[in-house]
């Protein structure tokens, strides 16, 4: 979804003046009630009135800490774009697009094609696609490759699941699975020529969010494959990248610390972030995408307890093609995408007592 259509909707919808609600007379209580819950015409559209300054002020953000190309993208899953700007915009990805070949990998170990166990070689010269007249340089279990990939962005073990697996065989699962378009494509290796290859690497952001979000839904993987999936990239347990902002919201709200506590423990986070310096063309490229599951607390009972129903979000910001990026931009921009998200989760805490944990099925 484009500024303008935003704005537009918003000029659409208006401000309406909510009306007291009439007190109930008599009659068996109910066991819960949902008043608290309830979302009124003048919260929807004070919810997308924040909304659209965030809208606003992200493009202003990046314009000023960057000369560069930007978008950026927050999607609900199973849900509406919630916030976006050129997600069509086919950028440099950098490591950002590894997640395919993770998928990818993933898949097969779903299928039983292959196992984590499997060795796979590492090679020296990891930019070559003929590997003939070499020997390998080492092997690592496929488990160690991967993780290595995307929570260290190690170009050398990238390079060589590529040699595993094929180019062409990842990017079939890119776009016959995952449903991306062809304007995304993994093209060559890492730390070779980059932006300067013929062609290079593209991805747009509301391709990688259809990657993220069949990841999330359980389309593409399930289960413990699943859960392997997100284990071995970066997630909560080392990118929390929207804990400054929760925290914020939380004291904006007055939430008691023990309740700011225990929502961060039930975030969840899966990302793959990339960059390159300006030694390949001249010209600096960043990007982040992933996914993000936020505790919502569901409806608050009458005794004042209510339990946590987790709302997700795929999500992405790119910068393409910049003479500067000033340090932390992309981060910044990232987490700011969630600040209303975050702030409507924490108000649900903030209405019930007791907040139980979701249940294992969840």
């Amino acid at each position: 979804m484009k500024l303008k259509s935003l704005l537009l909707s918003l000029l659409l919808l208006g401000f309406g003046c909510p009306q007291l609600m009439a007190q109930r007379a008599g009659g068996q209580q109910p066991q819960v009630k949902q008043v608290k819950r309830r979302v009124l015409k003048a919260e929807v559209g004070l919810d997308l009135s924040k909304r659209l300054v965030i809208s606003v002020s992200i493009p202003i953000f990046l314009s000023k800490n960057t000369d560069g190309k930007t978008g950026f993208y927050l999607k609900r899953v199973g849900g509406p774009v919630l916030i976006a700007n050129d997600e069509a915009f086919a950028f440099y990805p950098a490591s950002t697009i590894k997640v395919m070949e993770h998928l990818h990998a993933m898949r097969r170990v779903q299928s039983n094609i292959v196992s984590l166990q499997d060795s796979i070689d590492i090679w020296g010269d990891s930019c070559s696609d003929d590997h003939s007249d070499e020997n390998p340089a080492e092997q690592d279990s496929l488990s160690d490759a991967l993780r290595l990939m995307m929570k260290n962005s190690d170009n050398q073990r990238t390079n060589a699941i590529q040699d595993k697996f094929g180019r062409t065989a990842i990017n079939t699962t890119a776009h016959n699975v995952a449903g991306m378009s062809q304007a995304s494509a993994l093209n060559h290796k890492f730390g070779c020529n980059g932006p300067n290859s013929n062609p290079p690497n593209r991805l747009t952001l509301a391709d990688v969010g259809k990657l993220y979000e069949g990841v999330a839904q359980g389309t593409f993987l399930s289960g413990a494959t699943r859960d392997t999936f997100y284990q071995l990239m970066r997630n909560e347990t080392d990118s929390f990248f929207i804990e400054s902002i929760i925290n914020s919201e939380a004291s904006s709200l007055a939430l008691p610390a023990a309740k700011r506590n225990h929502f961060k423990s039930l975030v969840r986070i899966a990302l793959k972030s990339g960059g390159i310096p300006n030694t390949y063309d001249g010209f600096l490229y960043q990007s982040t995408a992933g996914y993000v599951s936020l505790p919502f607390a569901g409806v608050c009972s009458e005794s004042g307890f209510a339990k946590v129903s987790p709302r997700e979000f795929v999500y992405g910001v790119f910068i393409d093609k910049a003479n500067n990026i000033n340090d932390g931009t992309i981060g910044t921009a990232a987490s700011e995408l969630f600040r209303t998200e975050i702030r409507s989760a924490l108000k649900t805490w903030k209405d019930c007592r007791m907040i139980m944990n979701p249940t294992l099925s969840n």
